[in-house]
């Protein structure tokens, strides 16, 4: 199960971290989750949150990224992104 939690977390991070620089990420960090369940839920103990134009924490980090001082934390990450589109047919 949390292989399956650690694998999809990672898939989100590689589609995120191939995303454009003008995405808003906002990612609240929580200190109790349930760590068996697959995805980690539910969240409590809301830390704080963090914004960000990207999730490249761990590499930024070596791996090593403990926000707000937690050992072990959930994050719950949001990203918005505005992409201009030309409504002009192309000729």
């Amino acid at each position: 199960m949390m292989l399956k939690f650690i694998m999809g977390f990672l898939a989100v991070l590689a589609v995120l971290y191939a995303s454009p620089s003008n995405a808003n990420v906002t990612t609240d960090i929580f200190s109790t989750f349930n760590c068996c369940g697959g995805s980690g839920t539910p969240y409590s103990g809301f830390v704080g949150s963090l914004s960000t134009s990207g999730v490249t924490f761990g590499t930024d980090t070596g791996f090593n990224w403990h926000p707000f001082g937690l050992g072990s934390f959930a994050s719950d990450t949001k990203v918005s992104s505005s992409q201009w589109a030309d409504p002009r047919p192309s000729r």
